[in-house]
This record gives structure tokens, sequence and C-alpha cells, in this order.
């Protein structure tokens, strides 16, 4: 297991040896007037993108309200989706009588509760088990072999 964490240690030095130089690159082209240039166009063009994008959809739904067309014009369609509205608490109510199957269990807080019961009030359909994981430190700086650059 030594050998392994060397080996462990020296690959993530190097690696962060790479991403530095990556970052160092990568801070040049950020830094360019060219690059600084494309992006001012970039944002400008992604405002008219989305300003154009509404005034389409827009139209469109206009369209489908005068004339119930739901192909306006090639590449723009409608699609109507139904919205169900409805207090949760009511309709939680009416699912225990009528709909049971659409009730479902939150796992997160069922857990919970369920790993703080003593053992004997657990029911029969529920077992706990511990399973052991391993961790590696990210500071591996003790088993590292290669020299700092």
């Amino acid at each position: 297991m030594e050998e392994l964490l060397k080996r462990l240690a020296d690959v993530k030095y190097e690696e962060e040896v790479i991403a530095s130089k990556m970052k160092g690159l990568l801070n040049t082209i950020l830094e360019s007037a060219e690059y600084k240039t494309l992006e001012e166009l970039k944002r400008v063009r992604n405002a008219e993108i989305q300003m154009l994008d509404e005034q389409i959809r827009y139209e469109a739904i206009c369209y489908y309200m005068e004339t119930g067309d739901k192909k306006p014009i090639e590449g723009v369609g409608i699609r109507v989706m139904t919205k169900v509205n409805y207090d949760e608490h009511k309709a939680t109510d009416w699912c225990r009588t009528n709909l049971p199957a659409a009730l479902t269990v939150n796992k997160k807080v069922f857990e919970k509760v369920v790993k703080e019961m003593p053992e004997e009030s657990l029911p029969d359909y529920i077992s706990i088990e511990e399973q052991p994981t391993a961790t590696i430190s990210s500071d591996l700086s003790y088993w590292q072999t290669l020299p700092k650059e």
C-alpha cells in the first residue's frame, strides 16, 4: 500500500503542475485583446438572440390564439401543456383514500428515523448494515517522492 500511496502522491503532484501551467496559458488567452473583443461580440449576440427568441415565441402564441394553428411557420411550433392546480394538503388526504399509489416514501427522512430506532423496534422488512468505505487524504505530500518544481 505504501508504494501505491507514493505513486498516487507523485501522480497527483504532476497533475497539479500540469493544471497550473494550463491555467497560466488560459489566463494569457483570456487577457488578450482579441479574446476580449470576441467576448463582447458574443455578449451582444446573446442579448440579441434572447430578444429575438422572446419576440418569436410571443408572436407564435398570438398566432395560435387567433387561429388555433400549432405550426405557424417552418421551424416554429406550439406545444399545449396541461397544468393541474391543486391544494397539496387536500390532494394528499384524497390520495390516502382514493389513490394510495400516488403517495411515496421520503427516503432521506425515513432512513434517518429508522437509523435512530432501537433495533428491536424495527419491522422485519428492514435491516441495517454497516458498510466500510476507504478514504484517502487529499494531502499526500508525506508520500511524495518527486522533487517539487
